[in-house]
Formats: structure tokens, sequence, C-alpha cells
């Protein structure tokens, strides 16, 4: 409709009819109101409705869809009130909260997302019944509602908000798993300790542990040590998933810790990570990491967890790092050529210009697609443009380490020769040669 009083006083009827396409008019058309040339030509005009007042009509009909007799119309309203309701908006909030009150868990779900959509951070009466959203077992459907009352939780609740966080806390021991799995999620962004995750390395869902190293994650740093050894301790988790949720965090942990532990961070570290003492405890801490890290990027039973362990260590790692040269040298020699490929990318980033352990390392490697390749002549197209994938990468990583000017002339020669040998072994009739 180009007339906004006419939609307005059309969306109650319109969604009376119970239908499913009618469900859909209803909530889109506030949408399609605030997006038409007729809300455009009322903006700007003085004696229409302008943008704000069409969203507050509809709102304002939406409010009194709640008290409707008919369940579907109350709850396309629910879901239609956060597109065009403002945040905060009192009497919106004071619908949303009584609707929350409803006998079913299924209903007041509805009503709690509209709530950690609408609500202002802080807000007292939003929070009150959050809470007694999240201690709710009773009624059917209450799975559902703990499960939005924790997100909506984490959405308004303030960060310096202890109470909230021991609230949603305390859904670590739901029965429900994805209860838990949400409650471990929020937490990486709430004022809750460390401490209060630890336990969900133990959980005997996967996915929950993988939450809580997430958060884990977003805590770890200078400040709180423990998150960092606790991301470290899911590095053994038994399940490879978590494993690999375990070190792809590594690389935000490291990232953080290495900041602070540069000069230029010690000023912006917190007071008592600036003593002496403290950086120290960091910086062994740090190492640790590493190490871990390593550990899984060579020994890992399972090439993700390796794959994952190897692009994060490759993320982390500076020019002129000579352990992590090591390591990814060594990871040149993983059966898995996923592995392989990021850590010769991993490795031109790492070495500096005329590293002769990378350079060794992936000459090494080119030796040995060369002997592959005289061994099994007849190998199928998609291995050989895999190898000439490999062979390419191989001749960035040499072009970044680059040779220096002052290194032995033989050792220069026989890297060139085997680049060389690797292209020819390559270029094979009918392979579509992937490298220039």
């Amino acid at each position: 409709s180009e007339d906004p009083d006419a939609a307005v006083e059309a969306l109650p009827r319109a969604a009376a009819k119970g239908n499913a396409a009618a469900m859909a008019a209803y909530i889109g058309i506030a949408e399609h109101l605030l997006r038409s040339p007729a809300a455009e030509e009322a903006a700007g005009s003085a004696e229409s409705l302008s943008r704000a007042s069409v969203a507050a009509a509809i709102a304002a009909a939406l409010v009194r869809c709640l008290e409707d007799s008919v369940s579907q119309v109350r709850d396309a309203a629910v879901e239609a009130l956060p597109k065009v309701a403002e945040r905060g908006n009192p009497v919106v909030m004071g619908a949303l909260i009584r609707y929350a009150e409803y006998p079913s868990g299924f209903v007041r779900k509805s009503a709690v997302e509209a709530i950690g959509q609408l609500a202002l951070p802080g807000d007292v009466a939003a929070m009150q019944v959050l809470e007694r959203c999240l201690k709710d077992t009773g009624s059917s459907g209450t799975r559902f509602l703990r499960r939005a009352a924790v997100d909506a939780m984490a959405k308004i609740a303030r960060l310096e908000d202890s109470s909230a966080a021991a609230l949603v806390a305390a859904c670590l021991s739901d029965p429900d798993n994805r209860v838990r799995r949400s409650a471990a999620s929020a937490l990486g962004g709430m004022a809750a300790p460390s401490e209060a995750l630890a336990a969900c390395l133990d959980d005997n869902c996967i996915e929950v542990r993988q939450a809580a190293i997430k958060s884990l994650a977003c805590k770890a740093g200078p400040d709180d040590l423990m998150a960092v050894n606790l991301v470290v301790r899911a590095l053994d988790d038994s399940d490879y998933r978590v494993r690999q949720a375990a070190a792809e965090a590594t690389a935000t942990v490291l990232a953080s810790l290495s900041s602070a532990l540069t000069p230029s961070g010690f000023a912006s570290s917190s007071e008592a990570f600036a003593d002496e003492e403290a950086r120290a405890s960091a910086t062994e801490v740090a190492n640790a990491v590493g190490t871990a890290i390593a550990e899984r990027c060579l020994n890992d039973q399972d090439e993700r967890v390796r794959h994952s362990a190897t692009v994060a260590l490759g993320r982390v790692t500076r020019p002129g790092d000579h352990t992590a040269v090591k390591t990814l040298s060594q990871c040149l020699e993983d059966k898995d050529r996923r592995v392989r490929r990021v850590a010769v990318i991993a490795l031109g980033k790492a070495a500096v210009e005329g590293d002769e352990v990378a350079l060794e390392s992936v000459a090494k490697r080119l030796d040995d697609i060369d002997e592959h390749s005289k061994s099994d002549p007849q190998c199928q197209l998609d291995d050989w443009e895999e190898r000439s994938k490999e062979v390419s990468i191989l001749r960035e990583a040499l072009s970044a380490v680059r040779l220096s000017q002052h290194q032995n002339q033989g050792f220069l020669s026989s890297i060139l020769t085997r680049l060389s040998t690797a292209l020819m072994c390559c270029n094979r009739p009918g392979n579509a040669l992937l490298i220039r």
C-alpha cells in the first residue's frame, strides 16, 4: 500500500487469516513500508508521516497484536517487532516482558529473542525476566527458552556485570547440550573468570568443549595466563575436532602474548604485567604455547589437526624465528599434501634471506617430487597437477627466502638444479601446467 495509515490498519487483519502467505506478508510489510517511495516522500513532507512515525505506528499496532486471541497473530507480532521498534522503547519492552511470562516455553522463547534485540544494555526489568527464564526447567519447551535467554543475556548484560556472567555460568551444568554450548560461547564476552570454563573442557559434548576453547582464546593474554594454559591443555583432547579448535585458538593466544611482550606492548599492558617477574612468567607461558603447537604440527595423529596447527604457527611466526623455521621445515615431510602446502607458504614468510635450513628443506622436497615422478611415470593426471601446484608453491618459497649473494656457489647451483629438475618432471604432455 502507498498509504502508511491504511497499511498499519491492515496488519492485524492480514495476520489473523493464519495462513503462511499472510504471515509472511505481515512480518515483511514493515520493511516494505520503510523502503517504499511513499515512505521516502513522507519523510520529506512536513504534512505527512515521517519514516520514524511510520515505524512507530507499526510498532504500536504490533504491540496491540500481542494481546490478540489468535496465537499466530501474537507470534507474528513478536517476530516482526525487532524490525521496526526503536531499541529501548518502554511500551514495546513492557509488552514483551509481559509476553515472556506466558506458560508455554515455546511462546516465551520468541519474546526472549525479541528482548535480546530491543533491550538497552543493563535493562533491569529485562535482566530479571531473563534470569527467571534461565532457571525455568518446568514447562514444555524450556530448554529452547533457556538457550534463547542465555543468548539474550549475553547481548544486553554490561561487560562488567559479574552477576549476569554468574547466571550464564550456572547454565554450564544445564542438562541440555545446546544450552551448555550457548553458555560456553556467551562467557567469552562476559565478566566471567576463566575458571568457570575449565570444567567445560571435560564436558561429554564436543561442541561444548569447542565453544569453551573459543571463549578462552578471547580471554587469554598477559592478564589471564590461566586461559592460555587451558587452551594448551585442550591440544591433548581425545577428539580431533577439539584439538583442531585448540590449534586454531593458539594463534589468537600467541598473537596476544607476543604483542604484549614487545617493548612497545609494555606500556599498554596492565600494571601487573609491567612487572619484570610477570613478564618472565608470560614469556615462559608463550614459549610453552609455541612448543605445544609445534608438537601438534609434527606429531598429531590426525592430518586435520596438523594442518590447523601449521596454519596457526604460520600466522604468528615472525621472520627470523629459527625454531619455527625448523618446525615448518620438518612439516614439509608430512604425508598430507595440505599440511605441506601451508607449511611451505609459512616457511617463505618465516625464513630470512639466505636461511640455509629453509632452503635445504625446500630443495629436499623438490628431490622427493622428482623421485616420486621417476618411480611412477604413469601416475594420474590429477596427481601431476597436484605436484605442479606444489612445485609452484616451493618455487615461490625459494623466491621469498632468496639466496644470499654471500652463499656458497655450489649450494646455490644445487638448489637451482633441483628446482629445474622438478619443473621438468611436472612438464608432461597433456598436463595443464599450473606454474609459470
